[in-house]
């Protein structure tokens, strides 16, 4: 079973990073593998990663303003 999640970020101040902590609940708890893609970002600097130890987010935008549109996804391997 996959599971995506889509998710917009922005910058508007000074500080070029940004941790979104996981609720470590449900499919996207800590110990989760998953992938982040930017979707969209005029001009392709986002960076976003995973943190599989948390099932945090950790996004940075090196210019302000900017924006970005991430995709997560992980997939669950069924069970026998």
């Amino acid at each position: 079973m996959t599971h995506e999640l889509n998710s917009g970020v922005r910058r508007r101040g000074c500080r070029p990073g940004r941790s979104v902590p996981g609720n470590g609940q449900g499919t996207w708890s800590a110990g989760s593998e998953a992938s982040v893609q930017v979707r969209y970002s005029a001009a392709r600097q986002a960076v976003a990663v995973w943190n599989l130890d948390t099932a945090g987010l950790a996004v940075a935008l090196p210019t302000a303003p900017s924006a970005a549109l991430l995709r997560i996804t992980r997939t669950e391997t069924d069970a026998p």
